[in-house]
Formats: structure tokens, C-alpha cells, sequence
């Protein structure tokens, strides 16, 4: 971490992926488990197409259950699409733990090197910056990337993968019908991009991003506040800690 320092730096996510590097392997596994949740998920979808066209209706000739009976066909789709959803939800809890443990060590590497780095930093840097301000460095900021590392990245890859990957299943199960549902896709891009625009033009000119810089300042102190608050009213000696 370079605290303090205007050199240049390298882009953030390549300090992530530094930092994510001596735990490569749960990275990788990481990563395949998103790519898995992201290929499962589809099943259900296309298993549903089966049901209905293929056993519910009049079944297409040369289709996937050709040669079975009714009964047989139905009770294997429906077991299919169980089966697809038990594994959709048992690769949803790996992600949960690897991707909890991924964002904790992380954050946790991240606290160390602010902290080593405070400590070789002369006293005027100190005499410069608040002790709120600091603190926040310390622990809001690292509990913010711990947040992001948690939730952001992975609903980031998750998403891409998705938006590259249903257009291509679409237009292989149906060109026409692909086409159909990509119409509003433009102006949806179109709209959100306006309101995104507005917004931005509104938090500026409104000064909510100073507010939001100033309440994450102040909020150590008020922490701060709670503890002794809370160690006064319990008649705990207080822990300079």
C-alpha cells in the first residue's frame, strides 16, 4: 500500500489481483464455480421448453424425449429440473463460503499493509490528517472493499458470463424468438444511460458526494462515542484498544 503517496500506481483492480495472488488456488476455484453457476442456471430454462413442447403439447418429432413414453419422459424432465436446481443451490453455498473466506483474507491483507505503512510515515503526515480520517482509512475503507470483493465482483462476472451466454443459448433454441426478446434491449441501454447521466449531474450539483465523504469521516468518532458510552454505563475500565 502506498498511503500517503502520489506516485503513480497501478490500476486498482491489479492491486486486488496482487493481494488475491498467494491464494490462487480458492481464486481459481473461485472463478470455475462462478462459470458453473452461471452454466447450471440455464437448465432449468431449457428443461422447461422441454416439459412443454416436447411432453405437455403435441411432442416435436425427433426431440429429446423421442422413444419414451409420457409418463417416463415427464418423470425424467421433472426429475432433471430438480436435480438442476439442488446443484444450482449446493454450487450457490460453495461460492457463498469461498468467496467469504477470498474477501476476509483479502481485507485482512489489506488492513496489515495500511497499518505497516501508518507506521513508517513521519509525524508531520499525522499532524496533516485527522485521527477520524485515519481510522476510517483503517477500517471503513477495507470493510467497503470487503463488501465489494464479497458481493461486486462476483454478481460482476456473474453477469457478464450471463449476458454473453443467454443471447447464444436463445438464438440456438429459436433465431426468431431470440429476436423478439432482444427488442428492448437498445432501449433499455438508451434509458438507463439518461438517468444514469441525470443522477450524476444531481449528486454533483447537490454536493451529496461531500456529504457521503463527510459522514464516513465522522463515523470512527461516533463509534468511538458508543464504545465509551457503552463502557461507562456497564462500568468496564476502557481499553484504549
Amino acid at each position: 500500500m502506498t498511503v500517503g503517496s502520489t506516485s503513480a500506481r497501478p490500476p486498482v483492480i491489479g492491486r486486488l489481483l496482487a493481494y488475491a495472488w498467494p491464494y490462487s488456488g480458492a481464486t481459481i476455484v473461485y472463478a470455475l464455480l462462478l462459470l458453473a453457476d452461471s452454466a447450471v442456471v440455464l437448465l432449468p430454462p431449457y428443461l422447461t421448453k422441454v416439459l412443454i413442447d416436447d411432453i405437455l403439447s403435441t411432442p416435436v418429432p425427433g426431440g429429446i424425449v423421442a422413444g419414451m413414453t409420457a409418463d417416463r419422459a415427464l418423470a425424467l424432465t421433472i426429475a432433471a429440473i430438480a436435480a438442476a436446481y439442488l446443484v444450482m443451490h449446493a454450487i450457490k453455498i460453495a461460492i457463498g463460503w469461498n468467496s467469504a473466506f477470498l474477501s476476509m483474507v483479502v481485507a485482512r491483507d489489506v488492513r496489515e499493509d495500511v497499518f505497516s505503512r501508518l507506521q513508517d510515515l513521519p509525524f508531520s503526515f499525522f499532524a496533516k490528517h485527522g485521527t477520524g480520517d485515519l481510522v476510517s482509512r483503517v477500517t471503513q475503507d477495507s470493510a467497503s472493499l470487503e463488501g465489494f470483493l464479497l458481493q461486486g465482483i462476483q454478481l460482476t462476472l456473474v453477469n457478464v458470463v450471463r449476458v454473453v451466454a443467454l443471447p447464444v443459448v436463445l438464438f440456438a433454441l429459436d433465431w426468431k424468438l431470440a429476436l423478439v426478446a432482444l427488442v428492448p434491449v437498445p432501449f433499455t441501454l438508451l434509458i438507463s444511460a439518461y438517468l444514469w447521466r441525470r443522477m450524476e449531474a444531481e449528486v454533483r450539483s447537490r454536493g451529496l458526494w461531500a456529504i457521503y465523504e463527510e459522514r464516513r469521516r465522522l463515523l470512527p468518532i461516533v463509534f468511538e462515542i458508543e464504545r465509551v458510552t457503552a463502557r461507562s454505563l456497564t462500568g468496564m475500565p476502557l481499553s484504549p484498544y
